[in-house]
C-alpha cells in the first residue's frame, strides 16, 4: 500500500499515486517474473533430473539386456559344451563298454577252450592209466597160466571180468562214487594177493557215518598209490607185508584217506629201483599227479597229497604213509 502525502496539489499527487503504482506494478511484475522464472526452472531441472533417470533406467535396462544376453549365452555356450560333454562321454561309455564286452568275451572263450583242453588232458592221462593198469592185470593172469592152476586161473578170470567192466565204465565219467572207487581197488588188491598168497595182506577200512554211494571222487586215484605200495614197498620183503587203506571223512566237504604199508620205504626202494636193469618208473603215479593239478586247476579245488616215511624208535624205515585229502 502506498501513502497519500498531503500538502501536495491534485496534479502532484496524481503523478504521485502513478509513480507509486508503476514502482508497485514494476515490483509485483518483477516478483511475479521471478516467481514464473524460478518456477520454469524448476520445472527445467525436474525434467532435467527425469532425463538423468529415464537415461539412467535406460542404461541399468541395456547392462541388464546385455547381461541377460551374456548369461543366455553362456547358457547356450554352457548347454552345448554339456551336451558335448555328455555326447562324448556317452560315446566314451558305449566304446569302453564295446570293448569290455570284447574282452569279458575273448576271457570267456579263453576260458571254456582252457577248460576244454584240461577235461581232454584229463580224459587223455586216463585213457593213458587205463592201458597200464589193464596190463598189470594180464601179467597176473599170464602167471596163473604158466603155472598150470585152473581154479586159480578161474577164479582170477572171474575177478578180472569185473575189475575190466568196473574199469571200462569208471574211464566214462569224470567222478564216480567213493563205493565203486573202493570196489575197484579192492579187485584189484584181491588180485595182486592171489599171485602172492603169502606175501600180501591187505585192509579197507571205511569210517561209520560215510555214505560210501552218495560221495564222488576222480576215478581210479587211489589204485596207483596202492599198487606202487605193493611192487615198491611190499614186493622187497622176504616175508611180504600189509597194505592198509583207511578212509575217513572229518568234515562235511572233505575227504581224508590213508593208504599204509610196511614195506622197505621210499629211500630202499630207490636203492632197489637202481640197481634194477629195466628201471622202471612208476607210470601211474606219474600220471595220478598231473590228473589232480589238472582237476584242482579245472574244478578250482585242492585235493592234496602228501607222502610221509615211517620209521621206528632207531630211525629205521618201516614203511610209507600217502595222505589224499580230497574236497567233497
Amino acid at each position: 500500500m502506498y501513502r497519500i502525502h498531503k500538502g501536495l496539489n491534485h496534479p502532484e499527487k496524481a503523478l504521485f499515486h502513478l509513480e507509486q503504482y508503476t514502482a508497485l506494478l514494476d515490483s509485483t511484475l518483477q516478483t511475479e517474473i521471478k516467481s514464473g522464472r524460478d518456477m520454469v526452472q524448476m520445472q527445467l531441472n525436474q525434467e532435467k533430473q527425469q532425463l538423468q533417470i529415464s537415461r539412467l533406467r535406460v542404461r541399468e535396462l541395456e547392462q541388464q539386456q546385455t547381461v541377460q544376453n551374456r548369461t543366455r549365452l553362456g547358457l547356450l555356450g554352457g548347454m552345448g559344451l554339456l551336451t558335448l560333454l555328455v555326447g562324448g562321454v556317452s560315446f566314451y561309455n558305449r566304446k569302453l563298454k564295446s570293448q569290455n564286452q570284447i574282452l569279458e568275451e575273448k576271457n570267456n572263450l579263453v576260458r571254456e577252450v582252457t577248460q576244454k583242453i584240461q577235461m581232454t588232458e584229463i580224459a587223455a592221462l586216463r585213457a593213458q592209466m587205463n592201458p597200464h593198469f589193464i596190463f598189470n592185470c594180464l601179467n597176473s593172469i599170464q602167471y596163473f597160466t604158466a603155472q598150470n592152476d585152473a581154479d586159480k586161473a578161474s577164479d582170477y578170470l572171474t575177478k578180472f571180468s569185473r575189475l575190466i567192466r568196473l574199469v571200462l565204465e569208471n574211464s566214462k565219467s569224470d567222478k564216480v562214487t567213493l563205493a565203486n572207487e573202493l570196489e575197484t581197488l579192492r579187485l584189484y588188491i584181491e588180485m595182486e594177493a592171489m599171485r602172492f598168497p603169502d606175501k600180501l595182506h591187505y585192509q579197507i577200512q571205511l569210517a561209520d557215518g560215510i555214505d560210501a554211494e552218495s560221495i564222488q571222487i576222480p576215478p581210479l586215484l587211489l589204485q596207483p598209490f596202492v599198487e606202487n605200495a605193493i611192487w615198491h614197498g611190499l614186493m622187497h620183503k622176504d616175508e611180504g607185508g600189509l597194505v592198509q587203506v583207511a578212509v575217513a571223512q572229518p568234515t562235511e566237504d572233505r575227504l581224508h584217506i590213508e593208504i599204509t604199508d610196511d614195506g622197505v620205504g621210499r629211500l630202499k626202494a630207490a636203492e632197489y629201483k637202481s640197481k634194477s636193469a629195466t628201471k622202471n618208473k612208476s607210470f601211474g603215479m606219474k600220471l595220478t599227479a598231473e590228473r589232480i593239478q589238472l582237476i584242482n586247476q579245472l574244478y578250482n579245488t585242492q585235493t592234496q597229497i602228501s607222502i610221509t616215511d615211517l620209521t621206528d624208535a632207531g630211525g629205521n624205515a618201516t614203511g610209507t604213509r600217502v595222505t589224499v585229502e580230497i574236497p567233497v
